[in-house]
């Protein structure tokens, strides 16, 4: 499946393309006192991402999950 349509299938909010974008969001989510995870999956999504997100997901953790397309 694309990354894309995993992310929006998965409950995902939004693509970050800029540093800068994340690193607002990121501040934001510590100024409120939440959790963040992340899960790298290079673009290469499989089962056991989607555990660690169902995890974060547990834990009411902000999922931040990387997708590296070149």
């Amino acid at each position: 499946m694309e990354p894309y349509k995993w992310h929006r299938r998965h409950g995902g909010r939004g693509v970050v393309r800029q540093l800068a974008g994340l690193r607002r969001t990121v501040a934001r989510w510590r100024a409120g006192g939440q959790r963040i995870a992340l899960v790298p999956t290079m673009g290469a999504l499989h089962a056991g991402h989607l555990a660690l997100v169902r995890l974060a997901r547990r834990r009411q953790t902000r999922l931040i999950d990387n997708v590296a397309v070149p």
